[in-house]
């Protein structure tokens, strides 16, 4: 029998797995492709939380800053009418020359696994969530526009990060920021690089305190890692706890000022008291007048009179205690 002609049905059945064969060979390749690209990662960092890069900051505007100013400039104590007519409007800055954004180090230390919160330590443990702790501050003549964060860490998981758009800085005002990583590469002295507008998009009228460079101690054992075993032999890797290096027991806090009472514009010393905790311990000072500071001691000058206050929160081995004191000025 003789072979019949195709139907338009058949012809176009050929032509659609024809069609669909390359597109299935392209499928099979991508996903080759893609499966090594996720479970590589997954075996290099065997024992890692994968925390990546972590990134929080706060903003504290500089207490000098004017915020508001009077219509009334008229001083006198014995006009009631223009004591009630006094208004008070914002002011609006106008700023020239040029920004300046500068990196500092605040200091180093760790994220206790428990409560998530940073605490100060001159190391970490290998298997611990490394931190650093750090402020931007402009400290030009101009506000910053918007701005990026570049951090290179000492991680086998995550070793450079690049922020979103950070906000725009006002002259005097600075941001704290608390940054975190895991995985470290070796045991030893690590090196964290963190730079303010890495591509050089803000106009400063300087550069070179855009990047600090910031060493990093780490100390335990160190295992080279391959599908869960050791390099070149069947025994299994053991998981090295968090926290493995510190002790923890409860943590005391006490505060208080220098003198319990001060004149205006004389300095004002606050301090805390520190005992048990792991050894290491994070600042948190907020008070009257914007107080504020990471110390473990704080100096204030205030320019009104009355109480102040000053609020302390020391974190250390997973736990927080806040303390409360005051002076009164004169």
């Amino acid at each position: 029998m003789e072979n019949q002609p195709k139907t338009n049905k058949e012809k176009f059945i050929e032509a659609f797995y024809a069609g669909l064969m390359p597109a299935a060979i392209v499928l099979i390749v991508l996903l080759m492709l893609w499966i090594p690209f996720k479970l590589v990662p997954m075996g290099i960092g065997s024992g890692s939380k994968f925390v990546a890069t972590t990134l929080s900051s706060l903003l504290v505007e500089d207490e000098q800053t004017p915020s508001a100013v009077s219509e009334n400039t008229d001083k006198s104590k014995n006009s009631e009418s223009t004591n009630k007519n006094t208004t008070y409007v914002p002011v609006q800055k106008v700023y020239s020359g040029k920004s300046d954004l500068e990196v500092t180090l605040v200091s180093t230390g760790i994220i206790d696994p428990a409560s998530k919160q940073f605490i100060q330590t001159n190391y970490a443990g290998y298997n611990d969530e490394v931190a650093i702790r750090f402020i931007v501050k402009n400290i030009g003549t101009n506000v910053s526009g918007a701005w990026k964060l570049r951090i290179n860490t000492p991680s086998r998981t995550t070793p450079y990060y690049d922020s979103d758009n950070q906000i725009s800085i006002k002259p005097g005002d600075k941001i704290i920021f608390t940054t975190s990583f895991d995985s470290p590469v070796a045991i030893g002295i690590n090196t964290a690089y963190i730079t303010a507008d890495p591509l050089n998009e803000v106009d400063e009228s300087l550069e070179t305190n855009n990047l600090l460079s910031v060493p990093l101690k780490i100390e335990g054992t160190y295992y080279t890692y391959n599908n869960n075993y050791n390099y070149g032999t069947n025994t299994p890797v053991p998981s090295l706890p968090y926290g493995s290096l510190y002790t923890w027991t409860n943590i005391n806090v006490n505060c208080y000022a220098g003198s319990q009472t001060a004149y205006m514009g004389n300095v004002v010393m606050w301090y805390a008291t520190v005992s048990g905790g792991n050894g290491y311990y994070s600042y948190t000072w907020t008070g009257s007048d914007q107080l504020y500071s990471n110390e473990s001691n704080v100096g204030k000058i205030y320019y009104s009179s009355g109480t102040k206050v000053a609020t302390v929160t020391v974190s250390s081995g997973g736990q927080s205690v806040t303390r409360q004191c005051s002076v009164g000025i004169y």
